[in-house]
């Protein structure tokens, strides 16, 4: 579940693809709250495609969740997010960048000073946006048109705490079954959350006793839900990103939220990440779909000797999704072996099955009776057997080269019938 960044975040330092959908997309009944007004499901995944393939299945209207209803969950994720994806879907897209985000500011006494933090993350957003180009997007920079002063004067005075009220309201749903009743007994029982507490809470501020006594924070100002006064200026905020895109005739926006790859012995630290919070204000605060794309690996440096992965954010409008995954699986056909390798640490297992279907494929390329047709198609034969041997070559450990080398010698194989039979 996201309330910030807990999907696009991880998936960015773990080389993998991960979205935050619009607010009201997929439903969060059942799921342990933090701020209801935020908190999403969303999916995270090594492919672009299994993304979109994850999101059609938890996306739609869930009748207990309003938030779903009032945003027509059903109607919003249409026919999916599968058919769209494309090689060639960049072609004729705009994406806008902020180029400021990619960047760190040093206040000194005159002025405010903006550099990238690190050369290997510059030159890892260059190479991301050769690609977006080269897959035939246009990118253009559009910080003079959503300026960092903009960005928190939309996301003013919405931050709401309702974390103790929501998280109450669910125990107490519980009855009997909550081992807590309230935050306070977790508190009090010293249990493994106990330590996010005071960020949950707010520091300083004191545990209610029970879930009866507390003030209930929302209005009924939309329809008959149950909202926070600041849902309008959500509203409104949304539609002056929406505004600004189609001002400037952008599909998507793409920021930087983390200046640094991971640490190879420690934790990331605060200095690392963009103190902008674009992926929290934006995609989270606004409710509006934001995804991680990987941008691949680093250079070795002094500070870091070991090739870490870094991803780049990029958001649309509100129920955009579909354009977030095209832009997403259209990179991913052109960035192709640069941004994904196979874990050192947790490597696939063996697929036998598939191997099998690769022996059998490659023995059926080697039996065709040419004798039986009028012409042989010698230029298509030759590729199939190149890439016969190029299969049988490959390491039966690793199911992906496996599958690489099928699909190539299943294409070359095909091609060879089809001549034959023409």
């Amino acid at each position: 579940m996201v309330t910030g960044g807990s999907v696009r975040n991880p998936s960015s330092f773990e080389n993998i693809y991960g979205i935050k959908p619009s607010k009201g997309l997929t439903s969060i009944s059942g799921i342990f709250p933090n701020k209801v007004y935020k908190d999403t499901v969303g999916p995270m995944a090594r492919a672009a495609e299994d993304m979109a393939l994850l999101l059609e299945i938890i996306a739609g209207t869930d009748e207990e969740d309003d938030y779903t209803e009032e945003a027509d969950a059903d109607a919003l994720a249409g026919s999916g997010y599968t058919d769209g994806l494309s090689a060639d879907a960049l072609k004729g897209m705009r994406i806008g960048f902020l180029e400021y985000s990619f960047s760190y500011d040093e206040v000194t006494d005159e002025e405010v000073i903006y550099e990238m933090q690190d050369e290997k993350v510059k030159e890892m957003v260059g190479r991301t946006i050769a690609n977006l180009r080269k897959a035939g997007a246009e990118v253009v920079d559009l910080s003079e048109h959503l300026t960092t002063k903009t960005i928190r004067e939309i996301s003013e005075d919405i931050l709401v705490n309702t974390s103790e009220y929501v998280i109450n309201k669910f125990l107490y749903a519980l009855g009997e079954d909550a081992e807590y009743k309230t935050i306070k007994e977790i508190q009090e029982a010293g249990s493994q959350m106990s330590k996010y507490l005071p960020v949950i809470l707010g520091f300083g501020t004191e545990a209610a006793d029970s879930f009866e006594e507390m003030e209930v924070p929302y209005s009924e100002t939309t329809g008959s839900y149950q909202r926070l006064p600041v849902w309008q200026k959500i509203l409104d905020s949304r539609a002056m990103i929406a505004e600004v895109m189609e001002e400037n005739d952008v599909d998507a926006v793409m920021y930087l939220n983390y200046f640094d790859v991971a640490g190879e012995n420690s934790f990331i630290t605060e200095a690392h990440y963009n103190g902008a919070e674009y992926d929290i204000i934006i995609g989270s605060t606004l409710g509006l779909p934001d995804v991680n794309i990987p941008m691949g690996f680093s250079d070795t440096d002094e500070e870091c000797t070991t090739q870490m992965p870094l991803g780049l954010s990029m958001f649309s409008g509100f129920g955009q999704e579909a354009v977030l995954m095209q832009i997403a699986y259209a990179y991913e056909q052109q960035a192709g072996s640069l941004i994904r390798r196979m874990p050192e640490l947790t490597p696939a297992l063996e697929d036998k099955e598939l191997n099998a279907f690769l022996t059998d494929l490659i023995d059926r390329a080697y039996s065709i009776d040419y004798s039986q047709y009028e012409k042989k198609p010698e230029g298509k034969v030759r590729l199939m057997l190149n890439a016969c041997e190029k299969a049988m070559d490959a390491d039966t450990k690793d199911p992906y080269a496996v599958y690489e080398a099928a699909r190539i010698l299943a294409e070359a194989y095909d091609k060879v019938m089809t001549g034959l039979a023409g």
